[in-house]
């Protein structure tokens, strides 16, 4: 009977811990591509390139990232953006241009990323400026048609570094289908930084260090199996009591 008791102790512990352990987070991208594998950069005043691109192949869903600058033909300085070889993108403005900077997923092939059961998507950044952050998340229905989608905006600070936790139940419909993202088939991520004071200004700076989605808490069952192991020792220090 001791013995009984004993092993069915230890297996409701070891349970209680496996239900206890923390989710995993999904890594979308870790940033840690060779030094500029993705390189972007647009000087004030050059006619025609208001625009720039780069696109890579990266070890990311979808299997390539995408970043865009837009800049502004009239103002002076220079957008630049590129991954530095050191688990970092960084991208930043000097003079009066200001930062306008686009990050994507799913350009190209369709990420088919199952975040139903992800809470947030958090960026590991820096900010040197307050600036408007805006994501957009993407279901494609159909080969060439409209994707589903919906979006976010957040304000974020000048701050040194920051963990920013995009909260997936808070995007709202942008979509002309009509119909939200599928959290479990999303297809396409885009990531829009802006500065939010009016030029001219000080450089604009944003810095990231990783992309994760974060699971939804799991529910507290292992408070349950604690109890029943409480209950499980009394009952044995009673029966030891009795003999």
């Amino acid at each position: 009977m001791l013995k009984t008791c004993k092993t069915l102790t230890l297996t409701l512990a070891a349970t209680a811990l496996a239900l206890t352990a923390p989710a995993q987070a999904l890594v979308i991208d870790d940033f840690a591509d060779p030094f500029n594998t993705n390189y972007v950069v647009y000087a004030g005043g050059a006619a025609g390139v208001s625009i720039p691109s780069s696109l890579a192949a990266a070890a990311v869903p979808g299997g390539y990232r995408s970043m865009t600058i837009a800049g502004d033909t009239s103002a002076g300085g220079t957008t630049f953006a590129a991954i530095n070889g050191g688990g970092e993108l960084w991208a930043f403005s000097t003079g009066a241009q200001r930062l306008n900077f686009t990050l994507s997923y799913g350009t190209v092939s369709a990420m088919n990323l199952d975040l139903s059961g992800s809470a947030f998507l958090r960026l590991q950044m820096y900010t040197s400026t307050p600036t408007k952050l805006s994501v957009y998340a993407t279901t494609e229905t159909t080969p060439g048609a409209n994707p589903d989608g919906s979006a976010l905006s957040l304000d974020l600070p000048a701050l040194f570094k920051q963990d920013v936790d995009i909260p997936l139940g808070a995007f709202a419909l942008n979509s002309s289908t009509g119909r939200a993202v599928n959290w479990s088939d999303v297809d396409g991520l885009a990531f829009f930084f802006s500065a939010s004071e009016a030029g001219p200004g000080p450089s604009d700076a944003v810095w990231a260090q990783g992309l994760s989605a974060l699971p939804v808490p799991e529910p507290q069952q292992s408070w349950l199996l604690l109890a029943g192991l409480f209950a499980l020792a009394l009952r044995r220090k009673a029966w030891r009591a009795a003999r």
